[in-house]
């Protein structure tokens, strides 16, 4: 049965796993994913996750879908008002945690809350929580909130400091925020243990948890990308993104999300050197950034670029592959277009984009299903063929899965031939975008 009681949320549930299976199918379409670090983890450890939060209900699902388990889940306490919303996430293994801004009032509850936090931890499920508090869509660590050190040291007072917890860090990065199939990384640091600060935090409360945050918020940094600058921060971003393609390129490396990640890193990381040590090269770069950023912008296209895009070969077989499979886009879209278009037309109207994401997300696991049930019973009520409509019916998720890869294709074509038309008719452009784009370094 489903556990909608949140005095049972620490217990795993068959209803969970299986709703998880279907979770992690689709998610994995939507976000491929790589992670780093789940050797680093003892599973049968007391763990608290920490990842940056730069990607609403998206970072969470990332950390549920990383293994088979069943973790449980803290988040702002706004999303709870709803009666049915409440019961949804309760049974998702989400509590809420009240802030000042939920009301002073509200802030008592925390205590039943924290206490049920003890039963999770001692269960043994995995505790996570989002330390910054709320997200932004910005490559960088903002300041944590105490709630995180407070759950830790309150939990080890009531096992007289017996309880062993570790913080494990965790760095989520997206090659975008919300378009389907947009491979992500995740990166687990090394867990770190509580009772180190337990000592300090028992002579000096506040000073423990200032120190346990410290020391969260520098090993955080280390598994994402964190971009310090707010000046120069798309001018950075210019600089990493075609600078690390053309890093693993020319390492003869794959260019999947890890790679991409780790060189992304070094890039940063160089970048923050030459702004401390040289700051005439550093203008250079910020300048050079600048322009690219800008000639890019006017155009339409977004990097990374590679060579093949701005020779246009890929050209001469992705046009002829989007007219061959032409009737495949078609059949797809006409059994999908009622949920995607529902889902489109909503999304469109959220304002905060990195809602978007975790709205397409649900919106695709309660919305696919159900109309794919519906048409399949006017199908089998139309053409009576029991075969027939066993065909009908698994063709429809895999009719889904060949239009988002269509539409990838179609969008990647349609980048390419923006830049065909640069080089007809803005040829000194072109000559300047290949140059730039070929010669992007640091050293």
């Amino acid at each position: 049965m489903p556990v909608f009681s949140r005095e049972n949320i620490e217990k795993r549930t068959l209803s969970y796993r299986i709703t998880k299976f279907f979770v992690d199918i689709l998610f994995k379409l939507y976000f491929p994913k790589r992670v780093a670090g789940l050797e680093n983890i003892d599973f049968s450890d007391i763990l608290i996750f920490a990842p940056n939060h730069q990607n609403a209900l998206t970072d969470a699902l990332a950390i549920l879908t990383m293994r088979k388990w069943q973790p449980v889940f803290l988040a702002r306490s706004d999303i709870f008002q709803k009666p049915i919303i409440n019961k949804i996430l309760t049974f998702l293994k989400i509590m809420p945690i009240f802030r000042i801004r939920d009301g002073f009032g509200t802030l008592k509850q925390n205590d039943a809350i924290f206490r049920k936090t003890i039963d999770v931890l001692n269960n043994r499920n995995g505790l996570t929580l989002m330390p910054e508090g709320n997200h932004d869509c910005y490559r960088r660590l903002r300041p944590l909130k105490k709630g995180i050190a407070r759950i830790a040291f309150q939990a080890m007072e009531t096992s007289e400091g017996k309880m062993d917890i570790k913080i494990v860090p965790v760095g989520i990065e997206y090659s975008h925020y919300y378009r389907f199939g947009s491979p992500m990384f995740l990166k687990l640091g090394e867990p770190f243990n509580v009772s180190d600060f337990y000592q300090q935090y028992l002579e000096n409360n506040a000073k423990g948890v200032n120190q346990l945050i410290k020391e969260l918020h520098n090993r955080i940094k280390k598994e994402m990308i964190h971009i310090e600058t707010e000046e120069f921060y798309y001018e950075y971003e210019t600089l990493m993104l075609q600078g690390a393609y053309n890093s693993v390129i020319t390492n003869k490396q794959r260019p999947n999300s890890e790679n991409l990640f780790f060189e992304s890193k070094k890039i940063v990381a160089e970048l923050d050197k030459i702004s401390e040590t040289d700051s005439e090269k550093f203008m250079n770069l910020m300048n050079f950034a600048t322009k690219l950023k800008n000639n890019l912008s006017k155009v339409g296209i977004k990097l990374p670029i590679n060579r093949c895009q701005m020779k246009g070969v890929n050209l001469f077989y992705k046009i002829p592959t989007l007219l061959a499979t032409l009737p495949i886009f078609i059949y797809g879209l006409l059994n999908n277009m009622f949920p995607f278009g529902i889902t489109a037309v909503i999304s469109s109207k959220i304002k905060d984009t990195q809602f978007i994401s975790s709205f397409r997300f649900v919106a695709a696991f309660v919305l696919l299903p159900l109309f794919y049930i519906i048409q399949t019973v006017i199908f089998a009520v139309v053409f009576k063929n029991l075969w027939w409509t066993l065909f009908y019916f698994v063709s429809l998720p895999l009719s889904s899965i060949l239009l988002q890869m269509w539409r990838k294709c179609f969008f990647g074509t349609i980048k390419e031939l923006k830049i065909l038309k640069i080089r007809l008719f803005n040829n000194k452009l072109y000559k300047d975008l290949k140059k730039d784009l070929e010669t992007i370094k640091l050293l």
